[in-house]
């Protein structure tokens, strides 16, 4: 069966994330502990909202999305269309981890401010 666009698309997004030290998985098979950076593809959002291409994850905690379009797509139409609807699919995937820590005591702000902090370094580090 020959490559379609997506199919080069996503081999080409792999390597380079990869390259970057992300730790590529499926999300049918994704160990988001394997490394401090996992980049889980196809992640389901909530319903109404597609999936994300892949979502990328440090120290288990979701930081950003990465989306896979053909080369020929305008990427300020890509952004204009797209951005609000995973935004806020974030956005809550983000605030239900928030209302988790804080059922947990835990001060959600310095959590995320921390992980952040801890990222800026690793990619300094590099």
């Amino acid at each position: 069966m020959p490559i379609t666009p997506e199919d080069r698309a996503r081999q080409n997004i792999d390597k380079l994330l990869t390259d970057a030290g992300w730790l590529v998985q499926d999300q049918r098979a994704t160990n988001l502990s394997a490394g401090r950076g996992v980049a889980m593809g196809e992640f389901p959002l909530k319903s109404g909202h597609g999936e994300a291409d892949y979502l990328l994850f440090f120290d288990g905690s979701p930081i950003g999305v990465v989306e896979a379009k053909e080369a020929i797509h305008s990427v300020l139409r890509y952004i204009v269309e797209d951005v609000e609807r995973r935004g806020k699919a974030i956005a809550l995937a983000v605030q239900n981890e928030r209302e988790e820590l804080r059922k947990q005591g835990v001060d959600a702000d310095k959590y995320f401010g921390k992980k952040r902090e801890e990222y800026a370094e690793a990619l300094a580090a590099r």
